[in-house]
Protein backbone atom coordinates (compact mmCIF):
# COMPACT_ATOMS: atom_id res chain seq x y z
CA UNK A 1 0.00 0.00 0.00
CA UNK A 2 1.29 3.27 -1.08
CA UNK A 3 1.81 6.48 1.80
CA UNK A 4 -1.39 8.32 2.40
CA UNK A 5 -2.23 11.61 4.44
CA UNK A 6 -5.34 10.03 6.22
CA UNK A 7 -6.48 6.39 6.23
CA UNK A 8 -9.99 6.43 6.40
CA UNK A 9 -10.94 3.34 9.07
CA UNK A 10 -14.09 2.99 11.09
CA UNK A 11 -12.94 1.96 14.36
CA UNK A 12 -9.31 4.07 14.09
CA UNK A 13 -10.14 6.98 13.88
CA UNK A 14 -8.32 10.47 12.92
CA UNK A 15 -5.92 8.20 11.13
CA UNK A 16 -3.41 10.32 9.40
CA UNK A 17 0.30 10.51 8.14
CA UNK A 18 2.69 12.87 9.51
CA UNK A 19 4.45 12.74 6.52
CA UNK A 20 4.61 15.32 3.65
CA UNK A 21 5.26 18.51 6.19
CA UNK A 22 7.58 21.27 4.77
CA UNK A 23 10.87 21.50 6.85
CA UNK A 24 13.15 24.57 7.79
CA UNK A 25 15.84 22.62 6.22
CA UNK A 26 13.79 22.49 2.90
CA UNK A 27 13.33 18.86 3.28
CA UNK A 28 10.08 17.27 3.48
CA UNK A 29 8.32 14.56 6.17
CA UNK A 30 8.24 11.00 5.14
CA UNK A 31 5.87 9.49 4.62
CA UNK A 32 5.22 5.63 6.06
CA UNK A 33 7.25 6.49 9.16
CA UNK A 34 4.60 7.80 11.25
CA UNK A 35 0.64 7.28 11.81
CA UNK A 36 -1.20 9.38 14.99
CA UNK A 37 -4.95 8.00 15.57
CA UNK A 38 -7.43 8.15 18.16
CA UNK A 39 -8.62 4.12 18.81
CA UNK A 40 -12.40 4.35 20.59
CA UNK A 41 -13.36 0.91 19.61
CA UNK A 42 -11.67 -1.82 19.06
CA UNK A 43 -10.49 -1.94 15.35
CA UNK A 44 -11.97 -4.50 12.86
CA UNK A 45 -9.71 -7.34 11.10
CA UNK A 46 -9.77 -5.39 7.99
CA UNK A 47 -8.46 -1.89 9.41
CA UNK A 48 -5.68 -4.06 11.00
CA UNK A 49 -4.66 -5.43 7.61
CA UNK A 50 -4.77 -2.33 6.63
CA UNK A 51 -2.43 -0.74 9.13
CA UNK A 52 -0.19 -3.79 8.85
CA UNK A 53 0.11 -3.27 4.94
CA UNK A 54 0.90 0.39 5.90
CA UNK A 55 4.10 -0.83 7.66
CA UNK A 56 2.87 -0.70 10.79
CA UNK A 57 5.67 -2.21 13.14
CA UNK A 58 5.33 -0.34 16.70
CA UNK A 59 2.50 0.87 18.14
CA UNK A 60 2.79 2.81 21.01
CA UNK A 61 -0.93 3.36 23.30
CA UNK A 62 -0.80 6.96 24.89
CA UNK A 63 -3.81 6.54 27.02
CA UNK A 64 -3.67 6.64 30.66
CA UNK A 65 -3.01 3.42 33.01
CA UNK A 66 -6.88 3.16 33.76
CA UNK A 67 -7.43 3.01 30.26
CA UNK A 68 -5.39 0.81 29.35
CA UNK A 69 -6.17 -1.66 31.71
CA UNK A 70 -9.81 -1.18 30.80
CA UNK A 71 -10.23 -1.68 27.66
CA UNK A 72 -6.58 -3.89 26.43
CA UNK A 73 -5.53 -2.51 22.97
CA UNK A 74 -5.92 -5.35 20.40
CA UNK A 75 -2.20 -4.33 19.45
CA UNK A 76 -0.93 -5.85 22.16
CA UNK A 77 -1.74 -8.83 20.97
CA UNK A 78 -0.37 -8.57 17.63
CA UNK A 79 2.49 -11.03 16.64
CA UNK A 80 4.71 -8.57 14.78
CA UNK A 81 3.76 -5.55 16.21
CA UNK A 82 6.19 -4.30 19.06
CA UNK A 83 3.58 -2.76 21.77
CA UNK A 84 4.17 -0.29 24.02
CA UNK A 85 1.70 1.59 26.56
CA UNK A 86 3.13 5.11 28.15
CA UNK A 87 0.73 7.14 30.24
CA UNK A 88 0.82 10.40 28.45
CA UNK A 89 -1.83 11.61 30.97
CA UNK A 90 -4.34 9.73 32.85
CA UNK A 91 -7.30 11.22 31.28
CA UNK A 92 -8.35 12.92 28.27
CA UNK A 93 -7.04 16.38 28.59
CA UNK A 94 -9.71 17.75 27.36
CA UNK A 95 -12.05 16.66 29.88
CA UNK A 96 -9.72 17.09 32.48
CA UNK A 97 -11.17 17.26 35.87
CA UNK A 98 -9.57 20.61 36.75
CA UNK A 99 -12.02 22.37 34.55
CA UNK A 100 -10.91 25.99 35.38
CA UNK A 101 -7.97 25.60 33.25
CA UNK A 102 -7.83 26.11 29.55
CA UNK A 103 -6.96 23.47 26.80
CA UNK A 104 -3.72 25.23 26.38
CA UNK A 105 -2.90 24.83 30.46
CA UNK A 106 -4.33 21.46 30.56
CA UNK A 107 -1.53 20.57 27.56
CA UNK A 108 1.23 22.11 29.32
CA UNK A 109 0.41 20.79 32.84
CA UNK A 110 0.16 17.57 30.94
CA UNK A 111 3.75 18.18 29.11
CA UNK A 112 5.24 19.24 32.31
CA UNK A 113 3.53 16.35 34.69
CA UNK A 114 4.59 13.67 32.33
CA UNK A 115 7.99 15.09 30.92
CA UNK A 116 9.48 11.28 31.67
CA UNK A 117 6.76 9.35 29.84
CA UNK A 118 7.76 11.78 27.10
CA UNK A 119 11.14 11.51 26.99
CA UNK A 120 10.40 7.07 27.49
CA UNK A 121 8.45 7.87 23.98
CA UNK A 122 10.95 9.43 22.39
CA UNK A 123 13.33 6.33 23.25
CA UNK A 124 10.87 4.13 22.06
CA UNK A 125 10.55 5.97 18.77
CA UNK A 126 14.78 6.25 18.64
CA UNK A 127 14.75 2.39 19.30
CA UNK A 128 11.91 1.15 16.60
CA UNK A 129 12.46 -1.34 14.20
CA UNK A 130 12.14 -0.52 10.56
CA UNK A 131 8.89 0.55 9.84
CA UNK A 132 5.89 2.87 10.95
CA UNK A 133 4.99 3.91 14.60
CA UNK A 134 1.38 4.30 15.10
CA UNK A 135 1.03 6.63 18.37
CA UNK A 136 -3.09 6.94 19.24
CA UNK A 137 -4.95 7.61 22.29
CA UNK A 138 -8.45 7.31 22.55
CA UNK A 139 -9.78 10.57 19.92
CA UNK A 140 -6.15 11.09 18.53
CA UNK A 141 -6.39 14.41 19.36
CA UNK A 142 -4.88 15.47 22.49
CA UNK A 143 -2.41 13.54 23.78
CA UNK A 144 -1.16 12.01 20.80
CA UNK A 145 -1.67 15.63 19.15
CA UNK A 146 0.81 17.01 21.98
CA UNK A 147 3.00 14.20 20.76
CA UNK A 148 2.82 15.14 16.77
CA UNK A 149 3.19 18.58 17.23
CA UNK A 150 6.72 17.69 19.03
CA UNK A 151 7.73 15.42 16.49
CA UNK A 152 7.18 18.06 13.73
CA UNK A 153 9.12 20.92 15.72
CA UNK A 154 11.72 18.77 16.38
CA UNK A 155 11.96 18.05 12.12
CA UNK A 156 11.53 21.59 11.91
CA UNK A 157 8.20 21.64 10.40
CA UNK A 158 6.37 25.27 10.72
CA UNK A 159 4.43 26.10 13.48
CA UNK A 160 1.39 26.99 10.88
CA UNK A 161 1.41 23.46 9.83
CA UNK A 162 1.86 22.15 13.15
CA UNK A 163 -1.33 24.24 13.90
CA UNK A 164 -2.92 23.05 10.91
CA UNK A 165 -2.09 19.13 11.55
CA UNK A 166 -3.77 19.58 15.03
CA UNK A 167 -6.89 21.17 13.64
CA UNK A 168 -7.69 18.59 11.49
CA UNK A 169 -8.46 16.50 14.81
CA UNK A 170 -11.45 18.36 14.97
CA UNK A 171 -12.91 17.57 11.16
CA UNK A 172 -12.17 14.17 11.66
CA UNK A 173 -13.70 13.04 15.05
CA UNK A 174 -16.65 15.35 14.61
CA UNK A 175 -18.12 12.09 12.77
CA UNK A 176 -17.56 9.68 15.46
CA UNK A 177 -18.74 12.77 18.26
CA UNK A 178 -22.42 12.78 16.20
CA UNK A 179 -22.68 9.08 16.50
Amino acid sequence: MGCVKRLPLKNVINCRDLGGFPCADGRVTQFGRFLRCGVPKTPEQDEIVTLMQYGVSTVIDLRGNWESETYPSVFKFLDGVDYHHVSLFEANVAVSQNSTLTIAESYQHAVEDYKNSYRKVLEIIADAKDGCVLFNCYFGKDRTGILAAVLLSLAGVADEDIIADYQGSYTYILPFIQR
